[in-house]
């Protein structure tokens, strides 16, 4: 929260009161972006599960994903990636496409990806890479998703895919 040292003690509680607000599953829930190509149980699950790893957060993290106007698009390339997308205008949002097949994995590895995906944002990462894919686990598991991450990673590494996707976000 903002320095609020000369504000009115009513005002003060105020702007805590919709802090918090915003920070529960409510508020997220209205301030979440979530596209997708399909409805139904499917997208309510996705939703549902976006909204874990953000309640599951520290809210600084959270902040600043939505400061970073943090769009989920769950629709293909196939696997779970981000894009920084810039406008000529010079509006910015950062992308999340995850896996359309995300709805039928486990719990754990569906949070693990999501929690991995949101850690990309808020370290501002462009791009993959072994230092940066590291670093999204790292900042994930900091937040208290160490168990999903390591479920994410073995799913990863079963997946018949693996020998062509030897580090998350590589061909996606």
């Amino acid at each position: 929260m903002s320095d609020l040292s000369g504000v009115p003690e009513e005002f003060r509680r105020l702007a805590e009161l919709e802090e918090e607000r915003q920070h529960s599953r409510e508020g997220l829930a209205e301030q979440l972006s979530l596209d997708s190509s399909v409805a139904g149980e499917e997208y309510d699950r996705v939703h549902s599960l976006c909204l874990d790893v953000l309640e599951r957060m520290p809210w600084q993290a959270v902040d600043t994903l939505f400061e970073r106007r943090l769009w989920v698009i769950w629709i293909p390339p196939g696997c779970s990636t981000i894009r920084r997308w810039r406008a000529q205008t010079g509006f910015e949002q950062w992308q999340v496409f995850l896996d359309p097949g995300l709805p039928k994995y486990p719990d754990d590895v569906a949070r693990g990806l999501i929690a991995h995906e949101f850690a990309h944002i808020v370290l501002g990462h462009d791009a993959g890479g072994r230092e940066n894919e590291t670093a999204a686990d790292d900042l994930a598991r900091s937040w208290g998703f160490s168990g999903e991450i390591d479920a994410s990673l073995r799913a990863a590494y079963q997946s018949p895919n693996h020998s062509a996707l030897p580090e998350r976000g590589v061909n996606c």
